[in-house]
C-alpha cells in the first residue's frame, strides 16, 4: 500500500471545492492548480470561481475562474471545467469539458498572468464520428512530445492529440489486464491521467477493482501504448470517488516526488448540498526517508515528525554531492585574494533549464571491411547530438530531449548533418530562435548562415521533432560578417549566442570582434564578450542599426568570448540578471563583498546589473552546476521557461 502522506479537505477552503475533478502542479508557481466540474451546480456554495490553487502542503493560495474570463463573453468558456494540465514551456493550460467534449487552451498572454485582460483562449472538439458520446475527464501535457493525453471515462479510451487537436494514437483500457486475484479485471471509469516525465509512462485513476476483501482503489501505471505496468493501492485515503492526478515534489522533501489525486466524494446529483472534496498526497518516489503521521486537517497543515534523509545526498563545506556528480563550490583563499566560487540555485520559479553542449564522446565500430564512428554528447544519462536541445527539469532533477535536431535537419543540403546548434531562444509560443555554424540549406529550401538567426515553428517537440523552418534575421544586411563599405567576409562577427529583449528586440553576441552601423550613422565596435541590441525590423528584409546592452570588458571578462546567454527581467521588464557561459575557464571575476569568482566554460554565471551599456558594472555568481553536466563540458545554448 503506497505511503499516504495527508490529506486536505477542499471542501473546507473559505471559497470551497466540493466535487474537485482535475489537478495539475504548475513549475513556476510550484503550487497546485484544481479544476472544480460542478461547482458551479451548487448554488448555496459556488461563488464564480471554479479553479483553485493551492499550495503543496493544501493551503488555498488564490482563486479563478473559467466561467466568467474580462476579455471573453459574460459566461467565459467552460462551466465544466472537469480536467487541467499545464505546459512549462509556454505557461499555457489545457482544461478538459466533458459536456462540451472539447479542450481549452489558455494562454495567459504577454503578462504571464491567468484570468487577466490579456489571455487568448482557443480550443479543439474531442468528438470522434466513431463515438456516441464523447467524456473528456482529463488532459496531460506530455514534457516528452508536446501533445496532449486526453482520457475518456464513459468509453474506457486513452486519446493522445496534438496540441491543435489532430489525433495522434489511442488505446482501449478497459482490455487492460490488471491481473487481480479475483480474476481479470480491466481499468473501467478512468477519470484521471498523468505522464511520468522520466519513464513516459501514463498514471491513471478512477473506479475501484472488485477483489475478495471488497473494493480495492488504485492508481494504475501503463505504457504510452496502454502495456499494464504495475498498480499503486492508495486505499490508505478511503476513496470515494478519486477523479484527477498529478505529479508533483513531495511536501515535506522536495527531492521525492508525490501522487496528488483529488476526489470528488459523492455526486452533487444524489446529493444536491453535498460538499466533501478531497486532495491526498501519496509518496511515488521513495528512497528511505522518514515520514511524519499522515495529515488529516483541513489545510493540510504539517505534522511534526522525524527528519527526512534525502537520497543519500550530503553537504560538507560548501560542496554538494548528489548522485556521484559534484558541483563546483567551496571558497578559498590564495595570496592573500579571496575567491567564491559558493554556487547559487537558479531561481525556483523557473523549472526547465534547456541547454545545447559540446561535450563529446566517440565511439567505433566495425562491420565487415567497413568502420563507422558516431560522435554524441552524454549528459546525465541522456545520449544526445550537437544539433540537440536538453531540458533540464529542476524539481526532478531530469534530462530530456526538448528539440531533437536529427529529425529535422535533413531533405536539404547534404552538409546538414554537419550542423551544430549555438545559442538558441525559446519564444512563449513554443517557437525557437537558433543561430548554426556553417551555411546550409534548410529543409524547404531555406538558406541560412552564421550570420542569421533561423526560427523553427513546430508541430510536435521532443524525441519526434517535425515543423518547418523560415529565416528570421538576416546579419548580412546588417553589418555582421562583413567589412564596412566593402564585400570583405569577417569570420569573428558570426553569431554564438542570442537571447530576446523583454521588449522583442533580438540580442546577440559574436564570436570575437565586431564592427556594425550604430545610432545616427556610427559605427559599434566591441569582442565576443560583448552583448549587442538590434533595433529595426527582422525577416529577409532585416534593416536596423545596434546598440551596447552589456560591455564584458568592463567586469573582467575581456579576451572571454561570451558564447551563450539568457535574460532574466524584474516586474518592470528591466534587466536584473543576466545568465552566461564563456567559450573557456573563466578566473578573478568580480563578486559581490570584494570576492572574486573562478569557473570553467561548462559553469553557468549570474550577473547582477548596477549598469548597462557603455558602462557596465555589476558583479558575478556561479550557479550550481546542472546535474550530469561535467567540468570538461561546453554549454554552448542556454535559456530558460519563458519569463515575459
Amino acid at each position: 500500500m503506497a505511503q499516504l502522506v495527508r490529506i486536505t479537505k477542499t471542501s473546507d477552503y473559505l471559497i470551497p471545492s466540493p466535487d474537485p475533478s482535475g489537478i495539475v502542479f504548475i513549475d513556476h508557481l510550484g503550487t497546485l492548480f484544481l479544476s472544480d466540474g460542478e461547482v458551479d451546480e451548487i448554488s448555496t456554495l459556488f461563488k464564480g470561481k471554479n479553479l483553485f490553487e493551492i499550495k503543496l502542503t493544501g493551503e488555498l493560495q488564490n482563486t479563478f475562474t473559467t466561467t466568467v474570463i474580462p476579455n471573453l463573453t459574460q459566461y467565459g468558456f467552460s462551466k465544466e471545467a472537469t480536467g487541467i494540465t499545464y505546459n512549462p514551456q509556454n505557461r499555457f493550460l489545457y482544461i478538459s469539458d466533458d459536456d462540451q467534449a472539447k479542450i481549452f487552451q489558455v494562454d495567459p498572454g504577454k503578462d504571464g498572468l491567468y484570468n487577466t485582460s490579456d489571455d487568448v483562449v482557443t480550443s479543439f472538439s474531442t468528438k470522434l464520428a466513431s463515438v456516441t458520446k464523447s467524456d473528456s475527464e482529463d488532459v496531460a501535457f506530455s514534457t516528452r512530445t508536446g501533445n496532449l493525453w486526453v482520457i475518456d471515462g464513459l468509453n474506457a479510451e486513452v486519446y493522445q492529440y496534438t496540441t491543435s487537436g489532430q489525433l495522434v494514437s489511442q488505446f482501449d483500457t478497459a482490455s487492460i489486464d490488471t491481473s487481480t486475484a479475483a480474476g481479470t479485471q480491466g481499468i473501467i471509469d478512468p477519470e484521471g491521467i498523468v505522464e511520468d516525465p522520466l519513464t513516459g509512462n501514463l498514471f491513471l485513476v478512477g473506479a475501484p477493482l472488485v477483489e475478495s476483501t471488497g473494493k480495492v482503489y488504485y492508481v494504475f501505471e501503463v505504457t504510452s501504448s496502454g502495456q499494464f505496468v504495475r498498480k499503486i493501492d492508495i486505499s490508505a485515503a478511503n476513496p470515494v470517488k478519486p477523479a484527477g492526478i498529478t505529479i508533483a515534489p513531495n511536501s515535506q522533501d522536495p527531492s521525492l516526488r508525490s501522487l496528488y489525486i483529488v476526489d470528488r466524494g459523492i455526486d452533487n446529483d444524489n446529493n444536491p448540498t453535498e460538499n466533501d472534496g478531497r486532495m491526498y498526497e501519496f509518496v511515488l518516489d521513495s528512497n528511505g526517508g522518514s515520514y511524519p503521521t499522515p495529515d488529516t486537517t483541513s489545510g493540510g497543515t504539517t505534522t511534526s515528525g522525524g527528519t527526512t534523509t534525502s537520497g543519500g545526498t550530503t553537504t560538507s563545506g560548501g560542496t554538494t554531492t548528489s548522485g556521484g556528480t559534484t558541483t563546483s563550490g567551496g571558497t578559498t583563499t590564495s595570496g592573500g585574494t579571496t575567491t567564491s566560487s559558493n554556487p547559487i540555485a537558479l531561481d525556483s520559479k523557473y523549472s526547465t533549464i534547456f541547454v545545447s553542449t559540446s561535450s563529446t564522446s566517440t565511439t567505433t565500430t566495425t562491420t565487415g571491411t567497413t568502420t563507422t564512428t558516431t560522435t554524441y554528447n552524454t549528459v546525465g544519462s541522456l545520449t544526445a547530438d550537437k544539433q540537440d536541445i536538453l531540458a533540464y527539469n529542476q524539481n526532478t532533477k531530469t534530462w530530456s530531449i526538448y528539440f531533437d535536431g536529427s529529425d529535422v535537419f535533413k531533405n536539404g543540403s547534404s552538409n546538414l548533418k554537419d550542423v551544430r546548434l549555438r545559442d538558441f531562444h525559446i519564444n512563449s509560443d513554443g517557437s525557437i530562435l537558433f543561430t548554426i555554424n556553417q551555411s546550409v540549406t534548410l529543409p524547404g529550401g531555406i538558406t541560412a548562415g552564421e550570420y542569421d538567426v533561423i526560427k523553427f515553428n513546430h508541430t510536435s517537440l521532443g524525441e519526434n521533432t517535425s515543423g518547418t523552418f523560415e529565416r528570421y534575421f538576416n546579419g548580412s544586411a546588417v553589418g555582421l560578417g562583413l567589412n564596412p563599405n566593402s564585400t570583405t567576409v569577417v569570420k569573428s562577427e558570426v553569431m554564438d549566442g542570442l537571447a530576446i529583449d523583454s521588449d522583442g528586440c533580438l540580442v546577440i553576441s559574436t564570436r570575437n570582434g565586431f564592427n556594425v552601423p550604430g545610432a545616427s550613422g556610427t559605427e559599434l565596435s566591441g569582442s565576443g564578450e560583448d552583448l549587442i541590441k538590434f533595433n529595426g525590423t527582422t525577416g529577409d528584409k532585416t534593416v536596423g542599426t545596434w546598440t551596447m546592452l552589456f560591455d564584458g570588458s568592463d567586469v573582467g571578462l575581456k579576451d572571454h568570448n561570451v558564447d551563450s546567454f539568457w535574460l532574466d527581467y524584474d516586474a518592470n521588464k528591466n534587466v536584473k540578471y543576466i545568465y552566461l557561459s564563456t567559450e573557456k575557464d573563466f578566473a578573478n571575476l568580480p563578486g559581490a563583498n570584494g570576492t572574486f569568482i573562478s569557473g570553467f566554460a561548462s559553469d553557468i554565471l549570474r550577473f547582477t546589473p548596477t549598469s548597462l551599456g557603455s558602462d557596465t558594472k555589476g558583479t558575478f555568481e556561479l550557479v550550481s552546476r546542472l546535474d550530469g553536466i561535467s567540468n570538461t563540458s561546453n554549454i554552448e545554448g542556454i535559456a530558460v521557461s519563458p519569463n515575459f
